[in-house]
Parts: structure tokens; C-alpha cells; sequence
């Protein structure tokens, strides 16, 4: 598996309503080898998803609001293939501390990539 950040990176963020609660989710992209690259800072309304791309790689990300100190993030990895084909390659659900860092990591230290978040609430 081989990726490059070279290529486009594009972020497609539901827009808040008055009234629900915000969730500003920060999150570092990190190749197996490489060093870990920052994505720009996305702000969603709790319990709706959000897309983040990477090269060929899409994460769908729905963080929810668990209790007054915790999030729940569901997260949907997606790799696009040749020929307009795509691949879902791992749909974990973490339960976290807002403010804290939560990691999901896919593959292995040669051919891997971790995706680190961090959620808080915004006001």
C-alpha cells in the first residue's frame, strides 16, 4: 500500500444549526514512515458525519456527543480504487474524553497509517 499526500485534500462539513450542539474535530493524518501531517480543523453539528479525504483515502466521521465528558466518533475508512471502484476498508467506534486524543490505526509499520482525533466542543 502506498500513499502520498501530494494529492488534493478536501473536506465536505455539515453546517451547524442554531440550535444543536457543535463539535470541532482536529485530526493528524500519519503514514507508516512518514511524518504526521495535520488536517485542517473541521466543525460539525454532534451526530452528523462529516467527510475527510486523503489522497485516496476518505473518512467518514460522525462524532456524537456521549455524556458531559465524552464522544462517541464512528468512523467509516474508505480507500478509492481504479476505475471509480472503492473499498471499505474499516469501520471502528471509538468512545472518548472530549479533549482527548483518540487514535485509529489500519495496516501494519510498513505499509500502515494512523488517523489521530481529537474532539471539543465548540459554543
Amino acid at each position: 500500500m502506498k500513499l502520498t499526500l501530494d494529492g488534493t485534500i478536501s473536506l465536505l462539513v455539515a453546517v451547524p444549526g442554531a440550535r444543536a450542539e457543535s463539535l470541532k474535530i482536529d485530526s493528524t493524518f500519519t503514514e507508516a514512515g512518514r511524518q504526521p501531517f495535520k488536517l485542517p480543523a473541521v466543525t460539525v453539528e454532534s451526530g452528523k458525519e462529516t467527510v475527510i479525504r486523503v489522497a485516496s483515502w476518505s473518512f467518514f466521521v460522525t462524532a456524537t456527543r456521549h455524556d458531559e465528558r465524552s464522544v462517541k466518533i464512528e468512523t467509516k475508512i474508505v480507500r478509492a480504487g481504479a476505475a471509480g471502484t472503492s473499498k471499505v476498508v474499516s469501520r471502528p467506534t471509538i468512545l472518548t474524553a472530549l479533549g482527548k486524543a483518540a487514535t485509529i490505526s489500519v495496516g501494519d509499520e510498513q505499509e500502515g497509517f494512523s488517523l489521530e482525533q481529537i474532539v471539543t466542543a465548540t459554543k
